[in-house]
């Protein structure tokens, strides 16, 4: 059996305008096609501009339309070191986290790479599990898939033609 390696992930990064996407990494193209080829989501929103946190929840509806539940994602609440204007609070970051079935970080890209590195580390560990269930499921798929039409034919005038020769 060949073994499979896994060789990287395509990560997405969304969120509203202002919430520090060009500080965490380049900034997204379209949403709805990022959904389409995306294998893990960090979805970021500022703790302290209530419409990126809204913007992060209608990012939230589209992503389990195009892609249903259960793929990586992480929840960034960025511009923690602004704690007094703070206008989302934690809960309510901890329950689009719920929603997303997905952990929540709450970090400063000013502040320093740690908490980026650590975001990091986390969707790529999700994404890595990802990619071994889907392996796994579709070794399954190969172990218990049925046979080609064109399989079974062959077969049957290969027994036909050692019947004739008996």
């Amino acid at each position: 059996m060949s073994q499979k390696k896994y060789t990287g992930a395509k990560i997405v990064i969304i969120g509203g305008t202002g919430v520090g996407k060009t500080a965490f990494a380049a900034p997204p193209e379209t949403v709805e096609k990022n959904f389409k080829w995306g294998d893990g989501f960090v979805f970021m929103y500022s703790i302290t501009d209530k419409e990126s946190f809204q913007e992060a929840c209608k990012l939230k509806d589209i992503l389990l339309k195009v892609r249903g539940q259960g793929v990586p994602a992480v929840l960034v609440a960025n511009k923690c070191d602004l704690i007094t204007a703070r206008n989302v609070t934690e809960d309510n970051g901890l329950s689009l986290a719920e929603q997303l079935d997905c952990p929540k970080y709450e970090i400063s890209v000013a502040d320093g790479m740690s908490g980026v590195s650590e975001v990091m580390d986390e969707i790529i560990i999700q994404t890595k599990r990802e990619f071994v269930k889907s392996l796994s499921m579709l070794n399954v798929e190969q172990t218990e898939k049925p046979r080609s039409k064109l399989f079974k034919v062959l077969k049957k005038r290969i027994g036909r033609s050692h019947s004739d020769t008996v």
